[in-house]
C-alpha cells in the first residue's frame, strides 16, 4: 500500500505530475487567451486609427530627438533592442476584449506583432538609475556616461554626481577622462579618490563588508617606486584601494588585476582563507580567471561579513567571485583576517583610491589602464540576483550608447 500511494504521490506531483501538467496547460491557455484578446485590439485599432487608441506604454528608440524621453526593451538573448513604434502593456492593464493583463507584453501596432516578455528582457528608460543603489559608496555606470557633460567634469562640477570625490590626472583627451562610451584612465597618472573617513561609514563596511564591480577593459599601465621612478612591475594592475591620503605610504585594503588571476586582500593576520596564496602570507585572495590585457571583461566580487559560519573548527565570512553576472568562485574568507584589519588598519584609512593601487612597499603605486563602462563599490555584499540584474541592466545600456 506505501508503495501504491508513493506512486500515486509522484504521478501527482513534481515536474511532470498530474497535477503540474494542468497547471502549466491552464496557464499556457491564459496566456494564449490574453494574447489573443491584444490581437482584437491591434485589429480594432488598424481597422479604424482615428479613433482607436493603443494600449499600454509607447516606446520611443534612444537616438538624439528622444534624448530625454527614449524608453526601450531588451532581448538580452538574441540582442534585439525594442523602441519606436512598439508599446508596452503591463501586468492590470484592462484589456477590451479580455480583461486584465495577467502578464507584460510588446505589441507593435502597425505590423501586428506581439511578444511575451520574460527574464530575458530589460527595460531601460533616459534617467533611471541602472541596477542597485543601496549602499553605493562610488557609481561609473552607463547611464552616468551617457547623462554627463564632460565639461561640467572639466570645470570640477561633480558634486551632485559624486559627493566628496576627487579627478585626478585627468587631461580630457580619447585616452583620460569621460567619452560617449566610458570612462578611460591613461594608466599614467589618472586616478579617482573618494572620501570615507566617518565612524558610520567605516562601522558599516566592517558589520556588512563590501562589493567590488568592473566593467571595461583593463591594461597593465605604470608602476612608481617610492622615488616617484618608474619600475618595471610584469603584469600587475593597480584598481582601488583603501588608503589613508599619505603618498608615500601602503594602502591597506587593495585590488588588483594579472593576466592569471584577479588579486585582493584585506587584513594582514596570514590565517588561511580560501584561495589564500600559497607563499606563507595568506593574506592576498587570488582568483584564477586567466584574464587577456584589454579584453572586455566584467566581474563582480563581494565580501558578506553581516554572517559568518564555522567549517573545521575556523569561522568564516563568503566571499564570492562572478563572471558576466554569474557565480564563478565561492569560498571562505578568515573572520580573524577580517577582524585585524578592522581593528588595527580601518581607524587609519580615510580614501577609496580607483584607478590605481599600492603594493610591496611604502610608496609604491601601480596605475591600470583603463577603459570603464562600470565601475561601482557598495558598503555591503550584494546578493546574486542583484549582481545578475547589474550585470543585465548595465551590459543593454552600454550597447545602446552611441
Amino acid at each position: 500500500m506505501l508503495i501504491l500511494a508513493g506512486v500515486s504521490i509522484a504521478m501527482l506531483t513534481g515536474e511532470n505530475g498530474i497535477l503540474s501538467q494542468a497547471q502549466k496547460a491552464k496557464d499556457e491557455t491564459e496566456i494564449a487567451n490574453e494574447k489573443e484578446g491584444i490581437s482584437l485590439d491591434v485589429i480594432e485599432y488598424q481597422m479604424d486609427k482615428e479613433n482607436n487608441t493603443k494600449l499600454g506604454t509607447t516606446l520611443y528608440t534612444k537616438n538624439a530627438d528622444n534624448s530625454s524621453i527614449w524608453d526601450v526593451f531588451v532581448d538580452n538573448i538574441n540582442n534585439i533592442t525594442y523602441g519606436t513604434d512598439w508599446n508596452y502593456i503591463n501586468k492590470g492593464t484592462n484589456i477590451e476584449n479580455y480583461g486584465k493583463a495577467n502578464n507584460e507584453w510588446l505589441v507593435n501596432y502597425e505590423t501586428g506583432e506581439i511578444i511575451q516578455i520574460d527574464d530575458n528582457y530589460t527595460r531601460l528608460t533616459h534617467g533611471d538609475s541602472i541596477g542597485v543603489t543601496d549602499g553605493l559608496i562610488f557609481n561609473l555606470d552607463p547611464s552616468v556616461i551617457d547623462t554627463t557633460d564632460v565639461e561640467d567634469l572639466k570645470n570640477g562640477n561633480y558634486e551632485s554626481l559624486w559627493k566628496d570625490t576627487t579627478l585626478n590626472g585627468f587631461n580630457w583627451t580619447d585616452e583620460s577622462g569621460l567619452t560617449s562610451k566610458e570612462f578611460n584612465f591613461d594608466g599614467v597618472d589618472d586616478y579617482i579618490t573618494v572620501k570615507y573617513d566617518s565612524e558610520e561609514q567605516k562601522d558599516t563596511l566592517a558589520q556588512n563588508g563590501f562589493t567590488f564591480e568592473y566593467y571595461g577593459t583593463i591594461n597593465k599601465g605604470t608602476s612608481y617606486n617610492k622615488n616617484k621612478e618608474i619600475i618595471n612591475y610584469p603584469t600587475y594592475s593597480g584598481l582601488f584601494c583603501y588608503w589613508n591620503g599619505n603618498e608615500n605610504k601602503q594602502a591597506q585594503f587593495r585590488f588588483g588585476i594579472t593576466t592569471s588571476s584577479l588579486v585582493w586582500n584585506a587584513g594582514f593576520n596570514k590565517e588561511i582563507s580560501d584561495f589564500s596564496s600559497d607563499d606563507g602570507t595568506y593574506h592576498n585572495i587570488i582568483y584564477p580567471i586567466n584574464y587577456t590585457q584589454g579584453n572586455i571583461i566584467y566581474f563582480t566580487v563581494t565580501l558578506d561579513t553581516s554572517n559568518s559560519y564555522v567549517k573545521d573548527g575556523i569561522e568564516y565570512y563568503k566571499q564570492t567571485l562572478y563572471l558576466n553576472g554569474e557565480k564563478f568562485l565561492e569560498g571562505g574568507y578568515n573572520k580573524k583576517n577580517w577582524e585585524y584589519f578592522i581593528n588595527n588598519n580601518l581607524k587609519n584609512l580615510n580614501h577609496f583610491c580607483i584607478g590605481r593601487a599600492s603594493l610591496e612597499e611604502n610608496g609604491w603605486w601601480h596605475y591600470s589602464k583603463m577603459n570603464a563602462y562600470t565601475l561601482r563599490l557598495y558598503n555591503h555584499a550584494l546578493t546574486s540576483d542583484e549582481v545578475a540584474d547589474n550585470y543585465s541592466k548595465s551590459v543593454a545600456y552600454h550597447e545602446s550608447l552611441q
